[in-house]
């Protein structure tokens, strides 16, 4: 798994639960790694369910699930700013997403031939609803209806997750989405 989400979860993590609460995450873990990341390595997906699981059993009142929600919305925000070059071309969330699978993650395949991204498909329903599924190899589905929430956000926010399934143990999911109406 790319580095970069090692290290934006870890910013996330200390700005959601402070930098003493992440240290003392990554100390209760046996990470190969030590703990220590930087965004251009590869890492162990469990390296990153591990830490989350270190996370939340000093904090039980927090749901995984909701934490993996907030930490994909925050992300779409990180993304925006650091690869301000994938979002400029496009005026609408909808002209964003669908560039996912075929623009986005087909550069991170040349410049990392070792990533397995998730494929990301949008499909249009109507002008006013649009179909998105995410399949992974990773349980990450909860990261990716947040971050597709925030991308929604990130482009003025005309558009609502109506209805979301998720399938296969976080692995799979499908998001509805539709047009917010004016009143």
């Amino acid at each position: 798994m790319r580095g970069i989400i090692f290290t934006e979860f870890t910013t996330f993590a200390e700005e959601a639960f402070g930098m003493v609460a992440v240290q003392d995450a990554l100390d209760r873990c046996d990470l190969a790694s030590g703990g220590g990341y930087t965004a251009v390595g590869n890492y162990p997906y469990a390296e990153l369910e591990a830490i989350l699981t270190a996370l939340l059993a000093a904090h039980p009142d927090v749901d995984a699930e909701k934490a993996l929600y907030d930490f994909g919305f925050w992300l779409a925000g990180r993304f925006k700013t650091l690869y301000a070059s994938f979002f400029a071309p496009h005026d609408n969330a909808m002209s964003f997403l669908d560039s996912i699978d075929g623009h986005i993650h087909t550069e991170v395949r040349k410049l990392h031939p070792d990533a397995v991204p998730p494929q990301v498909l949008l499909a249009r329903e109507t002008d006013d609803r649009y179909h998105l599924t995410y399949q992974s190899h990773r349980p990450l589905a909860a990261v990716a209806i947040g971050l597709t929430a925030g991308s929604l956000a990130a482009f003025g926010g005309d558009w609502t997750i109506t209805a979301s399934e998720t399938t296969e143990g976080g692995r799979a999911m499908t998001l509805i989405m539709t047009r917010d109406k004016a009143t």
